[in-house]
């Protein structure tokens, strides 16, 4: 379960989601005064699945999550497990990918992976250096060595955007076309110096999927960017007080190098989430300085902090997970802040409660 440490942010901006001719905004951000946040500005209602694991599918720490087919798909890489576990839509298990190994046709760690939407394929970036693809049958499909391991990965149209180390002090994002046959080509698209604050820099969520498109977004850049076979168009901007000169400090010093409370002061926002609603781009973002916020072209308001758990971005849906003794019905305030949510609480039985088993939280993102 990923928790977030900072103050938790919605930065929502009216840009065209055009894949043909994106519009660039830059946006602002401020520490003014606060109001209270209400989940119901994002999120529709709550469902709740109780996951059925078997003896040949346990799920332990999930970092990922993907929705597709019907289908959930949870990345599971803790302590030198490394494995996909895959669930129908009613929370029965249906198999586990898992080929560690260092020989042939496997790997050692499951570095990124995304689902193609349509036909439910899978595909690993992993450590030692290579692309593998399942189809949704768990069954190898092809394996493509690779220069560097990939820290994040997408399925588009025609090909994979993949994001690395694509040097030793920089970062950037590869387009691998799949050709037809065995053969691929690899182009570069973009890269930025990478900062010295590695652990900042490297997330899962750098490729997130909302409706159709494809974002990125990564803390060397203030920009979010939508996706197109081999493209990156920059869609908005960030801008926040002291900006250049918190950038220029970040290339060449760890703010981990500083005392703790001097730290806060080269934060900087970082995008967990884009998600398209009502004509507009929605970004979930965090930092310790920037609390919740809906920013229009004209209007800015800021909320007080309210911690969201949210594991992944599947779609139209934030995702959680839990063990299912962590499950309460009355954790759930409907006079707090998931005032005017519906949530569709399920009820366990003491079997279930004490299994062990995992439980998704679903959160249902309006229109």
């Amino acid at each position: 379960m990923r928790i977030f440490v900072f103050v938790l942010s919605l930065l929502g901006l009216l840009v065209s989601c055009n894949r043909s001719n994106p519009t660039y905004e830059a946006f602002f951000l401020d520490t003014s005064a606060r109001e209270d946040f209400v989940l119901s500005d994002i999120v529709e209602s709550v469902d709740v699945l109780f996951l059925n694991e078997t003896d040949d599918v346990l799920v332990g720490k999930v970092s990922d999550v993907r929705y597709a087919n019907n289908r959930w798909y949870l990345l599971d890489v803790d302590e030198g497990r490394s494995v996909v576990s895959v669930f129908d839509k009613e929370g029965n298990a249906l198999g586990q990918l898992n080929r560690q190994g260092r020989g042939p046709k496997e790997y050692l760690e499951i570095v990124s992976f995304d689902v193609c939407p349509k036909t439910g394929d899978i595909y690993l970036g992993c450590y030692p250096p290579k692309v593998m693809v399942f189809d949704k049958e768990l069954n190898l499909k092809r394996e493509i060595e690779c220069e560097a391991p990939y820290m994040g990965i997408a399925k588009c149209d025609d090909g994979l955007m993949l994001y690395g180390f694509v040097a030793r002090d920089s970062v950037g994002v590869d387009y691998m076309k799949l050709e037809s046959g065995e053969e691929v080509s690899v182009e570069r698209v973009k890269s930025w110096c990478r900062e010295k604050n590695v652990t900042e820099t490297i997330g899962k969520n750098t490729f997130m999927r909302s409706a159709e498109n494809i974002y990125f977004y990564t803390q060397n850049s203030d920009s979010l960017y939508l996706t197109d076979d081999g493209n990156l168009s920059v869609v908005a901007a960030i801008d926040y007080p002291n900006r250049e000169q918190i950038r220029a400090y970040r290339r060449t010093h760890s703010i981990y190098d500083l005392p703790p409370m001097e730290r806060k002061g080269y934060f900087v926002p970082r995008v967990h989430y884009a998600m398209e609603r009502g004509g507009g781009l929605w970004l979930h973002y965090s930092n310790l300085l920037f609390g919740y916020g809906v920013i229009t072209k004209e209007v800015v308001k800021n909320y007080s902090s309210k911690c969201l758990d949210a594991t992944s971005l599947c779609g139209n849906r934030l995702v959680n997970i839990v063990e299912a003794f962590r499950y309460d019905p009355e954790n759930f305030d409907p006079n707090g802040w998931l005032r005017g949510v519906k949530v569709n609480h399920i009820k366990l039985s003491d079997t279930q409660r004490e299994s062990g088993n995992k439980v998704l939280i679903i959160y249902n993102l309006r229109d």
